[in-house]
């Protein structure tokens, strides 16, 4: 959880032989194709991982909306209960995008967490989409970040609130206040005591300020799904990293209110 004990842990690893490297990688599942790729990974060399990842056209933006249909039988209800509210409804799942592979979303059960787009999306009928606000700027992206590691671990509930549930969430409320508490504005998400996923569909057909970026992130996507095990090394760092990063802006704000209730006070000047 520090940036000396991940230097220690990187300069470990590039120092362990190939063969306990390779034990290593038949220990977490990775496949037997991909194991060279994964000692390369380790060991911070080039490899065929790194290269299509930095190579392919069109990649993942933080706040990136995932629209999909479930391939269960619940999924085609609700997608079906939604009709009256939008004729072309198609969706009944909302994901957000936090960072490259990355998700979080809310789903009965488990509730908000992170999870790759290949697990999210193997659940989903192929007829998903990827949509992309227009006015997001990088300024943005922490914020993102941020506001989705705050509802991590919320348990899954579907209550009327036109404000953003502090105690709860489900999936197309969750988009909607990670964008609201974000601070980002125009986005046309409404502002209803149940927010659906339709409302996000219809977002996607009629709404000039969003755009469809599904085929530009298929390849991306495709990689996703190729090397879903060497993904979930570089995911597991990664939420790590937000986590530690959103931690530290809780401490920041607990810092800061603590001093502004000593200048209340007059404790401090």
């Amino acid at each position: 959880n520090s940036p000396v004990k991940s230097k220690q842990t990187i300069n470990m690893l590039r120092s362990m032989p190939e063969q306990t490297l390779e034990m290593m990688a038949r220990l977490i599942k990775i496949p037997e194709s991909q194991i060279p790729i994964y000692i390369a990974m380790m060991k911070g060399e080039d490899n065929e991982f790194i290269t299509k990842i930095s190579t392919v056209d069109g990649k993942l933006h933080p706040g990136d909306v995932i629209l999909m249909t479930g391939i269960h039988e619940n999924s085609k209800k609700l997608v079906s209960v939604q009709k009256p509210f939008y004729s072309n409804a198609k969706s009944s799942h909302v994901a957000v995008i936090v960072s490259d592979a990355i998700c979080v979303d809310a789903v009965p059960n488990l509730g908000v967490s992170h999870r790759l787009i290949s697990e999210v999306l193997a659940e989903a009928e192929n007829d998903w989409r990827i949509i992309r606000f227009k006015d997001i700027t990088e300024e943005k992206f922490d914020s993102i970040h941020q506001r989705c590691a705050y509802y991590l671990s919320q348990p899954y509930r579907i209550f009327p609130s036109n404000k953003p549930a502090k105690t709860f969430s489900y999936c197309s409320e969750l988009a909607r206040k990670i964008y609201k508490d974000s601070g980002i504005t125009g986005t046309g998400i409404p502002n209803i005591p149940i927010i659906k996923p339709c409302d996000f569909d219809r977002l996607a057909d009629k709404n000039p300020n969003w755009i469809d970026v599904t085929e530009d992130m298929r390849n991306y996507v495709e990689l996703c799904f190729e090397f879903e095990a060497l993904f979930k090394i570089q995911a597991k760092l990664a939420i790590d990293g937000l986590k530690l990063n959103y931690s530290r802006f809780e401490e920041r704000m607990r810092m800061i209110s603590k001093i502004n209730k000593m200048v209340r006070q007059k404790k401090l000047t």
